[in-house]
């Protein structure tokens, strides 16, 4: 009996390998046919480019070129509709087959000696189907090309990120590709290492006689056979499965290895593919939130629990929020969604704190340790030395990843010494993938949250929650010290210092946190707040820091005490702190440091005490403090040092009217940074010189500067203060040059910078001549009122170009405005805070012109 296949007047007949189309038999070569019976039979599903040339061109390389010659070919018989293309990843078969239907076969003796791909039996104990996996695509094609070389291919990862269902998906996809087939190998539930070449054998259908060891008979068997062999879940049988693997790569060439484990095997011809996690979208608003691994996977499984759970746009941005938090780990994801017929999403996302408890429930024909969260962490935690596993609950104290320095410091015990162990151990925890190496010079390390959080409770279980909890507060502020003490005496620029401290935020704020809140240990946090202020992005938590500690200062050292006040008075402070507190804290520091052999934080406070009484106002106290900054300075120190010591000098002659001479001195500071390569304060330089020759009347000159630094900016950026401080300056200048259009587009450019700066109220001066030339008095005359309040809270004076320009904006606004909307306007500027004044200003910079009033 032959098979016949109808679809629209399309007969297919498998057996005699004939097509007819309306009752005509038509000539189409064997490939061609093949092809057609490959897209019939998997008509339910995209079918890969990659998965039609294994099955029409088993075991040969050929082009993808002749994929679609044969596709072309079938299309002109069939028509257009029966095939569609999906760009980039495949075809699928669209024609509706009405039935099948069992004839008498007719031989045909030009097929008689071609099979039928339909009627090939491949060897393997692979389902016919297999479950979709989600996002994997890149992981599959990768593997798969390091498939094509001899040897073993190891794909490492943590517990339940999905190694095993990649495995799987990877070896059904290439199962024609080797002429015996392709076989899975679950080790899970196999205790005994002596056990793993019989329990191979078996799932290979390979007897062993027992004449000789188990291995001999297992690679003698394999010898001369080509096949594709995966062991799966072999991290707590490495040393056996690495005698196997380097036994097959020697006796039996022509079969391929694809291994799962949590650490590599380390043999020869071992190639390593560590699997990610899946990914995320960015953001849970984002609109394509959905073709992301992550979410397509929780979205699938959600599904599959209840069809009628609905995901609408709030919806899928907390199933985004899920999947972020569970750091895509697919198994955590899962469970995740068996959760939500009953808790619904936002429920599941509101208790993944709870997540050991939360995260149980899996498929019941999943591993036991795939079942729970909880279970699959116990596993790979019982793999790890008692060593291991000390230092892997320590390591959970870290927030947001570590360096080895930190490691070193946090894990060692104390007393002992031997922080090589530290080293030794992080790296066992990194082969067996509970920590995460990160790419960089010098090596960060990381724990996703779901392994930190396991971490932790072996801590609580231990009792070292408290004593851990200490020793990172204190390595932290021993790190951040060092790295800012090195600053302060000038042997680091404020890049390098900003690059080292960064990533450390994190666990900046977790030392804060405990020192502050739960051990009230003000010495550490008063050790965190001096050595945080040097850099920028620090600033606005540094001064709520700040001032919790001010009222305790009686019980830290004077060491400590002369940190504070230094740090009070630190340049990325400014303009957050009125002036003449800053000034009066440099004084203090600066009496403090008189009793302490600290030279250079001496010359810091006198410096700092200089720059804040000129812009206090004060020029003979800045000229004194400055007199006497030039005395503690030593003529060997670093040039950075000297640098700065001009940049004051340089705010003092500008206090005390003698601009030329700033210039020079400006010029001179600037080109002792941009010599030793620091950015942020060259930004800052060239942004005060081109200030400085604008005052001067010489407008385009600096103009000309700070478009030449906006375009270096755009290219390289620089902090949210340097940047708003640049670009402001650039659209006052325009401002004055009457070149409003492009003063709009800088400040438009500009804001979004200012308000990161936290800084809004201090900047918008720059744009109040600008909205008075875009007739736009109302918003003109509120930011004047803001700008006043800002100034008088602060207890400084605007600069002399903003000056000017609120001058001629006032002179304005008297025409155009009657004293009562002025004062009216101004009123309420005042009282804006930052939000309400930037949709202010958002929004007047959005209108063509003329506002409503």
């Amino acid at each position: 009996m032959e098979q016949i296949i109808r679809f629209d007047n399309v007969e297919v007949r498998p057996n005699s390998r004939q097509l007819l189309v309306g009752q005509t038999k038509t000539a189409l070569g064997a490939r061609a046919f093949d092809l057609l019976l490959a897209l019939i039979e998997r008509k339910e599903r995209l079918v890969s480019k990659n998965e039609l040339l294994d099955i029409v061109w088993p075991g040969l390389v050929v082009e993808e070129n002749n994929l679609s010659v044969q596709i072309s070919a079938l299309r002109k018989l069939l028509g257009p509709a029966a095939i569609a293309t999906v760009p980039g990843r495949g075809y699928r078969f669209t024609a509706n087959v009405e039935g099948q239907e069992l004839v008498p076969a007719q031989r045909s003796v030009d097929s008689a000696h071609v099979p039928s791909p339909m009627a090939t039996v491949w060897p393997t104990n692979l389902p016919e189907q297999l479950p979709a996996i989600y996002g994997r695509e890149e992981d599959v094609e990768a593997v798969k090309h390091m498939l094509q070389a001899p040897g073993i291919v190891s794909l490492i990862g943590p517990g339940g990120i999905g190694k095993t269902r990649l495995a799987w998906a990877i070896a059904h996809e290439l199962r024609r590709r080797w002429p015996d087939g392709s076989f899975v190998v679950e080790l899970a539930s196999l205790a005994d290492p002596r056990l793993v070449p019989a329990t191979v054998a078996q799932s290979l259908g390979i007897e062993l006689t027992g004449r000789k060891p188990a291995l001999d008979e297992l690679i003698a068997a394999l010898r001369s056979q080509s096949l594709l062999l995966v062991l799966d879940n072999c991290e707590h049988l490495l040393d056996a499965v690495s005698q196997i693997a380097n036994a097959l790569s020697i006796g039996a060439p022509q079969v391929r290895l694809l291994v799962t484990s949590q650490e590599p095997l380390k043999v020869p011809r071992e190639q390593q593919y560590r699997v990610a996690p899946l990914a995320v979208a960015s953001g849970e608003g984002s609109a394509d939130a959905r073709s992301f691994g992550a979410v397509a996977l929780f979205e699938a499984r959600v599904r599959a629990a209840d069809p009628r759970v609905a995901f609408d746009a709030a919806t899928l941005g907390a199933a985004v929020d899920i999947c972020r938090r569970l750091d895509g780990l697919a198994l955590a994801i899962e469970l995740a969604a068996v959760r939500v017929p009953v808790l619904g999403v936002f429920g599941v996302r509101d208790r993944l704190d709870e997540r050991f408890q939360l995260l149980t429930g899996g498929s019941r024909v999943a591993l036991r340790r795939h079942q729970t969260l909880r279970a699959a962490m116990e596993w790979s935690h019982k793999l790890l030395t008692p060593a291991e596993q000390v230092v892997f609950r320590r390591l959970g104290t870290f927030a947001g990843g570590f360096s080895i320095e930190l490691a070193r410091a946090v894990a060692a015990d104390e007393g002992e010494g031997d922080e090589w162990a530290v080293v030794d151990a992080l790296a066992a925890l990194v082969d067996k993938s509970l920590v995460v190496a990160q790419p960089g010079e010098p090596p960060r390390y990381s724990m996703l949250e779901t392994p930190r959080a396991f971490a932790l409770e072996q801590l609580v279980a231990a009792g070292e929650t408290p004593d851990c909890l200490r020793r990172h507060a204190q390595a932290v502020a021993d790190f951040f010290e060092r790295v800012d003490g090195a600053l302060l005496d000038g042997n680091l620029t404020q890049d390098s210092c900003a690059a080292m401290l960064l990533p450390e935020t994190d666990n900046l704020r977790a030392a804060i946190r405990w020192a502050t809140q739960t051990a009230s240990d003000w010495s550490t946090a008063t050790r965190l707040a001096a050595a945080m202020s040097g850099v920028e992005e620090f600033a606005a938590e540094c001064v709520d820091l700040l001032h919790l500690l001010e009222p305790r200062l009686d019980v830290v050292s004077p060491k400590e005490a002369a940190g504070f006040w230094l740090a009070m008075c630190r340049p990325p402070l400014q303009d957050r702190i009125p002036t003449r507190r800053q000034a009066q804290a440099a004084e203090r520091a600066t009496a403090l440091y008189a009793t302490q052999d600290q030279p250079t934080r001496l010359f810091h406070s006198l410096n700092l005490a200089a720059l804040y009484w000129a812009d206090f106002g004060d020029a003979v106290a800045a000229e004194r403090a400055l007199a006497v900054a030039h005395q503690a300075f030593s003529p060997h120190w670093p040039a950075l040092l000297r640098a700065r010591l001009i940049t004051v000098t340089a705010h003092v002659m500008i206090a005390t009217d003698r601009r030329d001479r700033a210039v020079l001195l400006i010029s001179e500071s600037l080109e002792i940074n941009s010599g030793a390569g620091d950015w942020r304060p060259e930004v800052r330089g060239r942004s005060n010189l081109a200030d400085m020759l604008w005052s001067l009347g010489r407008t385009q000159e600096a103009c000309e500067q700070l478009l030449d630094l906006a375009a270096k900016l755009r290219q390289r950026g620089s902090t949210a203060t340097n940047m708003t401080m640049a670009l402001t300056n650039l659209a006052g200048v325009l401002s004055e040059l009457d070149r409003p259009h492009e003063a709009a587009e800088v400040a438009r450019e500009a804001l979004p910078f200012m308000r990161r700066s936290g800084l809004l109220q201090l900047y918008v001066e720059s744009f109040v001549y600008l909205f008075v030339q875009r007739q736009q008095p109302a918003t003109a005359a509120r930011l004047i009122g803001a700008s006043d309040a800002f100034h008088a809270r602060l207890g400084r004076q605007r600069q002399p170009n903003e000056q000017r320009l609120i001058a001629k904006a006032r002179a304005r606004l008297d025409v155009e405005l009657n004293a009562a909307e002025f004062a009216r306007f101004v009123a309420e500027g005042a009282a804006l805070d930052d939000a309400a004044l930037f949709e202010n200003v958002e929004a007047a910079l959005a209108a063509p012109g003329k506002e409503l009033q």
